[in-house]
């Protein structure tokens, strides 16, 4: 998403974007690098502003002001508005246009002559990276390829910055590259435990003195209050990881991460808010935000390019790091998105589940073991550790489900489907398998599901698909359900059998179950819908029947328009009475404009229905 006024407006709260118009003059040293936007805001104080254009997702931004009150704050909507006008000097070099790459057109590349580029078929960017590497890239002259990385690099300085980093293990006389390094993870966690801690102390007055205080919320809002502020601990620790991840440095940000869990974990927490909160609360707290910081930086590790051994050394961190505590699987849970970011290359992958089936922990990391699959492209595999956990997990079922249907193993997708019903019918099993499931391969489930489906839906054509394959028998049970639990269904069936008489009975049996007569709904059944479809066959009965519903619920009604409204749309199933009985309906109009002459909305409510 590119930066627009669209973009900005749904990320500020409405007043920020209006001090940010206020603002506007004051943005100065605005500046573009790469896909990065950087300047100066001044106001009351000086502050640091940065945006950066994602192309594959949304804009990131950051200020260095205290703003929390929501959303993006006035100074980077000032920034945005000047990026959206041009206001803003571009320093890095032009864009490359690699169209050029893929026509026919002889390129020149320097001493090497020109090289005649065969036109690449539209699809070449749906084509695996190996395959398009093997099959196109290596066929090019050498210098093409240089002239082209050449290009790249002087236009993404962050992209320089991870084939540096890709680069380090292979440089003459370098040393070999650490992970693990104790002087960042310490520093990092004792900084973090440092400020959390310090953070504690927060004195419950500056909550109830400040302006978000609320008193009728039995601690609720100090918690929320008090948790924002352990956010914002976090939030430049934060960006600093994402930094390192952008250029590539992979050690640092895995040493960074290890510190920050450490620096996470035994906190000491005194203060007035031990009201609250002990200290295995505030630590939960804690690894609670920083689980959504491995979360947001997941995709991102998935799209940088990462040295091959700084990938498996950080993997051997993390999992070898706490290997002696008894917790030692949910620990690895908790950094489960980090591993599935990192290990997105089959060499990886295949190593990085050696190692986890050496500690048995396959089972426990159930989806790092699914993506390894993916990404080995062993299906077996997939299959297999889906299957082994799939009935304690409907996410997971469902994907094996998906994976089933896919590949046209229908036989097992039926037989899954029958457990994924059975325990989660009410979990949206129903709906998802309704469109999937095949008579031919389980005529019971099949009906199953479009019955359960019709039931709870009230679905007609739902039944009307089952019916076919019911017995006598069968229906009839299923009809004696819908009476008690389903009765706008029973009521639809009796409509499409004909049976007219039928509802007039059931009708005189249901229309008094609710005492609440402004609703035409008695228990979820729908009285006035019912009475629609027999009004033509029996226009006495409906009548007598609409006006005890109409006169009970005119006399107990709201005296305001909506509880006219409620009581007088009980009149509605005499819309399409027989003129042979429509002095009835005269009558009965007139005798309710008679009962409240003094009431004008009562009465313009009344001339809405138009009867």
């Amino acid at each position: 998403m590119a930066i627009t006024k669209e973009w900005l407006k749904k990320v500020s709260i409405s007043q920020s974007f209006s001090k940010g118009k206020d603002y506007y003059e004051q943005v100065e040293n605005l500046v573009k690098k790469g896909n990065t936007y950087s300047a100066d805001v001044f106001g009351s104080n000086d502050y640091e502003v940065s945006i950066t254009d994602n192309p594959s997702g949304e804009p990131s931004s950051y200020c260095d002001c205290p703003y929390d009150k929501g959303g993006i704050c006035k100074h980077i909507v000032a920034v945005g508005l000047n990026i959206i006008d041009g206001n803003y000097e571009d320093e890095g070099a032009a864009s490359l246009d690699v169209s050029e790459i893929f026509s026919a057109t002889p390129i020149p590349v320097g001493d090497a002559g020109s090289v005649l580029v065969e036109k690449t078929d539209s699809t070449f960017a749906q084509h695996s990276a190996d395959t398009f590497y093997d099959a196109f890239f290596l066929k090019q002259d050498v210098m093409l390829r240089m002239n082209f990385l050449r290009q790249l690099f002087a236009n993404d300085e962050k992209l320089r910055r991870q084939f540096f980093e890709y680069c380090k293990p292979r440089e003459a006389n370098a040393p070999t590259m650490t992970i693990g390094d104790g002087n960042i993870i310490e520093k990092t966690a004792e900084k973090l435990n440092k400020k959390l801690a310090k953070l504690s102390d927060t004195d419950t007055n500056d909550y109830y003195e400040s302006s978000e205080a609320n008193y009728d919320d039995e601690g609720d809002g100090i918690i929320e209050w008090f948790e924002q502020k352990v956010e914002n601990v976090f939030l430049p620790f934060k960006i600093e990881l994402k930094l390192k991840i952008l250029n590539g440095e992979l050690a640092a940000a895995t040493d960074m991460l290890v510190g920050m869990y450490e620096g996470c974990l035994s906190l000491e927490f005194e203060g007035d808010l031990c009201d609250f909160y002990d200290e295995g609360d505030y630590e939960g707290v804690a690894l609670g935000f920083l689980e959504n910081v491995i979360s947001e930086v997941k995709e991102q590790l998935k799209t940088t390019i990462f040295n091959e051994n700084a990938v498996k050394q950080s993997a051997s961190l993390l999992l070898n790091r706490w290997s002696n505590r008894k917790d030692e699987a949910e620990v690895m849970g908790f950094f489960e998105d980090y591993f599935i970011g990192i290990s997105n290359k089959k060499e990886t992958a295949q190593w990085l589940l050696g190692e986890l089936k050496q500690k048995k922990l396959t089972p426990q990391l159930i989806n790092l073991t699914l993506h390894i699959a993916d990404v080995m492209g062993d299906d077996a595999l997939w299959i297999n550790a889906a299957e082994q956990v799939a009935p304690e997990k409907q996410a997971i079922m469902q994907l094996l489900l998906d994976r089933y249907f896919e590949t046209n193993r229908m036989l097992e997708f039926h037989r899954t489907a029958n457990v994924f019903l059975k325990k989660y019918a009410d979990g949206g099993a129903i709906n998802y398998l309704k469109p999937k499931v095949s008579v031919a391969y389980d005529k019971a489930l099949y009906i199953q599901v479009h019955l359960q489906s019709a039931a709870k839906s009230s679905s007609l054509d739902d039944y009307l698909k089952a019916r076919p394959l019911l017995s006598d028998a069968a229906i009839r049970d299923f009809m004696k359900k819908c009476q008690k639990e389903s009765q706008n269904l029973y009521v639809a069936i009796l409509h499409e059998n004909g049976d007219f008489e039928g509802i007039l009975t059931f009708i005189k049996n249901n229309q008094t179950a609710s005492s609440n007569y402004y609703s035409s709904y008695a228990y979820g059944f729908n009285v006035n819908g019912a009475l629609e479809m027999i009004v033509s066959h029996y226009p006495q009965e409906v009548f007598d029947i609409v006006k005890n519903r109409v006169t009970r619920a005119v006399d107990s009604m709201k005296m305001s328009r909506s509880g006219y409204t409620d009581a007088l749309e009980n009149l509605n199933p005499l819309k399409t009475m027989p003129k042979t009985h429509s002095h009835l309906v005269r009558n009965l109009v007139s005798a309710l404009q008679t009962k409240f002459p003094g009431r004008p909305a009562f009465l313009d409510e009344l001339r809405k229905i138009k009867l």
